[in-house]
């Protein structure tokens, strides 16, 4: 929403899509307003004890992505372990391992910041099954917008290794 002072009055100056759900049947969004608003000759004016600049304006949008699948042994345009990749959105990553057989040692660690690569470690396992050498292991961890993440996956043997990227907004 843009702002603009005329005559000491703050005036929104752009409508929220034209949809405020007032005389429609189908609003897709909706004006919440905390104190006095009315209008005067074309102008959204502030009559309450709010301080001006603090009208607020929400609507309801789809906030995560759709759930993306980054097989390890998957196409060239699939994401791989231990590789660093910038985040285009905020987002979780999560990763998982289930190891059928092998030594039965095997670990995932989630580093994720603004160094490229990503030095801070944000999840972390390790399992050792030298017994059965069955492993099963996930991490989940948040992802900034604009920060750099890679998950680091030790796990000799065969069974499932994928990591998988859950976006949030745009």
């Amino acid at each position: 929403m843009n702002i603009m002072t005329i005559k000491a009055i703050d005036t929104a100056t752009e409508a929220i899509g034209g949809r405020v759900g007032i005389g429609t049947a189908n609003p897709t969004e909706a004006l919440h307003v905390v104190g006095e608003i009315y209008a005067h000759d074309g102008d959204v004016c502030q009559r309450s004890p709010i301080p001006p600049n603090e009208i607020t304006c929400l609507s309801s949008v789809r906030a995560f992505g759709v759930w993306n699948d980054r097989n390890k042994n998957g196409s060239p345009n699939t994401v791989a372990f231990n590789t660093t990749y910038l985040a285009q959105t905020d987002g979780f990553v999560c990763a998982l391992l289930i190891i059928t057989s092998g030594d039965g040692l095997g670990y995932l660690r989630g580093y994720t910041d603004s160094s490229n690569p990503p030095t801070t470690a944000r999840a972390w396992t390790n399992e050792e099954q030298e017994e059965t050498g069955r492993i099963q292991e996930s991490i989940t961890f948040p992802v900034r917008k604009g920060d750099y993440w890679k998950v680091d996956m030790y796990a000799p043997g065969s069974g499932t290794k994928k990591v998988y990227w859950m976006p949030i907004g745009n």
